[in-house]
């Protein structure tokens, strides 16, 4: 069970000491280390404490094999201008790039000739050199755990990001090597470093761009700056250095399809509110919305006097007249976000709420109104956090209207569980069970395949793929014929 909210870096120092060669080569290897980082210290002449302290950072980061984490912490120190410039002197910069080299080349070296470290990943393309390779630049350089989060940037607004991406390093070239750059640009600079960093290393509950939307304005600034930087620096008139960064800007955020002036035109609007003229990556990106107006359209039209009105989604309550009830898992992890009262609404609506599924059958069986209510089950979600399948089915009976089918990995005290990218047959789920019950309920509703095919090389290939599979499951649990 994951408990701190931040995640954990890849550290292979744990293995290091399991015989006695490794334990002395690493032993030397830190001696070195922190004998190299006393002649950087010694010469340091101002700001002396945050800069031993970042000195002291650096090393124990790089000792960790930690090199991405230790480059940033003396980058974003030094864009805000808290460190000595001594501690950038022709020689240290030289004993800094030595201390990386050394304990770069040492924890290659280990990871390339020992194995103990492999139960830190599970996911290893090949044993081979490339293979093994790829998991040491893993645990060297992404933590932060950045990669997916720059990856969506780039897979969603590809010339947006390409633009920031090199506007951010020539800002912080112009940080670093020029002295006359305002001070306040690399303030900003380092502002925004550090928030992309703490948002890819909290534990959140998915990899997507919609956690750091709040520092796309200061990105949009520094691309902004280095455009007007760079032109200015042109040997032409005031009036031409003006209409250039003007027509840049323009050809960035407007041509690059990255920013849609008819998607801020009709935000309101269902095809767009409801993300049907986009890709999925894009839908991603703006966060998919689900249409929830349609099916609250038609309770509005046929809610008589005295019908009750449930609902398990937010959403719903913004086009209803009325919510009556509320009804979510207790022991789902959002339900101490939803619920008040000592558990008896819901934050948002104020509905009561019901949380427990006895409650909630004996609810809807001995009603004397109309209740609006409808289940929509998922087997995959419902299989990874370890509920009886059968037994959720057969509670819904009455009120399923159609289901999801997908594949996933458990929930266990170690693993978080996976809900996406499984493919069928992989997971916990198991499929003719989930059929052999349905067909003894006389379920005669829709299903829908849910999957994920950005990584397929065929992706309609794939959906043919697994809805044959399905129905193969169906047969077997004798939902349909042979």
């Amino acid at each position: 069970m994951k408990v701190l909210p931040f995640k954990i870096p890849k550290v292979l120092v744990e293995f290091a000491f399991n015989s006695q060669l490794q334990t002395k080569i690493k032993i030397l290897i830190i001696i070195f280390t922190f004998a190299l980082l006393w002649k950087i210290i010694r010469e340091i002449k101002d700001n002396k404490f945050v800069s031993i302290l970042a000195l002291v950072l650096f090393g124990s980061l790089i000792i960790l094999n930690q090199f991405l984490f230790a480059f940033l912490v003396l980058l974003l120190l030094k864009l805000w201008n808290l460190l000595s410039p001594s501690l950038f002197s022709k020689r240290n910069t030289t004993l800094l790039i030595v201390i990386f080299l050394m304990n770069l080349l040492f924890w290659f070296s280990y990871g390339i000739l020992t194995n103990d470290w492999f139960i830190l990943f599970n996911d290893f393309s090949s044993y081979k050199f490339w293979g093994i390779t790829k998991k040491l630049i893993v645990a060297f350089l992404n933590y932060p755990d950045n990669y997916y989060t720059v990856l969506n940037y780039f897979r969603t607004l590809p010339i947006l990001s390409l633009f920031s991406a090199v506007s951010i390093i020539y800002i912080i070239y112009l940080s670093i090597f020029k002295k006359n750059i305002n001070q306040k640009l690399s303030n900003l600079t380092g502002i925004f470093i550090f928030f992309s960093l703490l948002a890819t290393i909290l534990n959140l509950p998915y990899q997507e761009t919609r956690y750091t939307f709040f520092i796309v304005p200061i990105l949009m600034i520094l691309t902004i700056y280095a455009i007007y930087h760079l032109i200015f620096k042109l040997r032409v008139g005031q009036k031409a250095k003006i209409l250039f960064t003007i027509s840049s800007i323009l050809i960035i955020f407007i041509f690059s399809k990255d920013f849609n002036f008819y998607h801020i035109a009709n935000i309101d609007k269902a095809q767009i509110n409801y993300r049907m003229n986009y890709d999925n990556k894009y839908k991603v990106h703006l966060y998919r919305r689900w249409d929830v107006k349609t099916p609250t359209e038609y309770v509005k039209e046929n809610l008589k006097e005295n019908d009750l009105i449930m609902i398990n989604e937010n959403s719903h309550e913004y086009y209803l007249p009325k919510v009556d009830y509320f009804n979510f898992d207790i022991n789902h992890r959002m339900f101490i976000n939803f619920s008040v009262d000592e558990g008896k609404k819901e934050r948002w609506s104020n509905a009561k709420l019901i949380y427990n599924n006895d409650d909630l059958i004996n609810f809807i069986d001995n009603r004397t109104s109309t209740i609006w209510f409808t289940v929509y089950p998922d087997v995959g979600n419902l299989s990874a956090w370890g509920n009886d399948v059968a037994d959720e089915l057969t509670l819904g009976d009455k009120q399923i209207v159609a289901l999801h089918l997908k594949d996933t990995i458990a929930v266990t005290p170690d693993h978080e569980g996976t809900f996406k990218e499984v493919p069928f047959g992989t997971g916990c789920v198991d499929f003719p069970l989930v059929f052999g019950k349905l067909k003894e309920l006389n379920y005669c509703g829709p299903f829908l395949i849910e999957m994920w095919t950005e990584r397929a090389d065929d992706p309609k290939q794939a959906i043919r793929d697994a809805k044959d599979w399905l129905f193969e499951r169906m047969r077997e649990g004798g939902l349909i014929d042979e």
